[in-house]
């Protein structure tokens, strides 16, 4: 902006150059002096006719006829002048005005922000936080609820799971128990997991893992015979699996009817028979979806 200020004040400078020598010009020869017929200047000296002046060639007036020629071209360069003056600060307008519209700010190169991972996330949160140690706690708590699936243990379940799952294994583990049969899973091996998504607010944060497992996994009626699955192959299972942990550290309470709370993991309200999930338990499992399964023989 500062270069096309200049660039205009140094073209009103020009035009007012050009003013004021149109101005000179019309006040040398003014005047309706009396010449010939013909104008004539012919050899660079006045024919006046009559006048006796001593005009030399350095200080002559030009005829009217010369004046006029002078005055048209003037005007006619400092009209050239005024509108290309003018178009060019169009012009310098509207490409200034589209670089600022379309120019977007480069990256910084010098940046050391590197995105966090979902372990870095929950150590803000957890600063103790150690991956290896959480995934370990994962296997041995989903070991614990399979076995207690498996023994229709429903305090174990209760223990290790929240309120909605447990109400969700419960009823499963009912309409098992009416038709005599038993979900047998045992022999588990841990293959691999990862830690794959995390989220937190005020009062719990969760993590999700990928797990990877391998276990026996057969039905049996109340004669111990397999209905379902074999007991001669293992089953390779795939889960994602959620589990949640919560932050408030204040007293156990019950959230419905505040009176205190024996139990530190989801139970019931022994006051007013609430189904609750307290807020100092351990990691429990919140959520499981099977990704994958099949069969290998060994």
């Amino acid at each position: 902006m500062k270069k096309f200020t200049k660039i205009f004040l140094i073209g009103l400078v020009v035009i007012s150059l050009i003013s004021s020598n149109v101005s000179l010009v019309r006040a040398d020869s003014g005047w309706d002096g009396s010449y010939d017929s013909g104008g004539s200047t012919g050899g660079g000296s006045w024919t006046g006719g009559g006048h006796k002046n001593n005009w030399t060639n350095s200080n002559r007036r030009p005829t009217y006829g010369s004046q006029k020629l002078s005055t048209f071209h003037l005007v006619t360069i400092m009209t050239f002048f005024t509108v290309s003056l003018i178009i060019f600060m169009i012009v310098y307008w509207v490409k200034n005005a589209n670089y600022k519209s379309y120019r977007s700010p480069l990256p910084s190169t010098t940046t050391t922000d590197v995105p966090l991972n979902d372990v870095d996330r929950i150590k803000r949160i957890l600063p103790d936080f150690d991956e290896k140690k959480f995934i370990g706690q994962a296997f041995e708590t989903y070991k614990k609820i399979q076995e207690a699936w498996m023994d229709f243990d429903y305090e174990t379940l209760r223990k290790w799971t929240t309120d909605e799952l447990y109400n969700l294994y419960h009823s499963q583990l009912v309409a098992l128990n009416l038709k005599k049969q038993k979900n047998i899973m045992k022999d588990f091996r841990f293959i691999s997991a990862e830690i794959v998504d995390q989220e937190y607010n005020d009062k719990k944060i969760s993590v999700s893992i990928n797990m990877r497992i391998e276990c026996h996994d057969y039905v049996v009626d109340k004669e111990e015979k397999v209905v379902r699955g074999t007991d001669k192959d293992w089953m390779i299972y795939s889960y994602k699996m959620t589990f949640t942990k919560g932050l408030d550290q204040k007293d156990n309470k019950c959230p419905n009817c505040n009176a205190p709370l024996e139990n530190v993991q989801s139970s019931v309200c022994p006051y007013c028979d609430s189904t609750i999930i307290n807020d100092k338990h351990d990691w429990i499992l919140s959520k499981k979806q099977m990704l994958e399964q099949s069969t290998s023989k060994f």
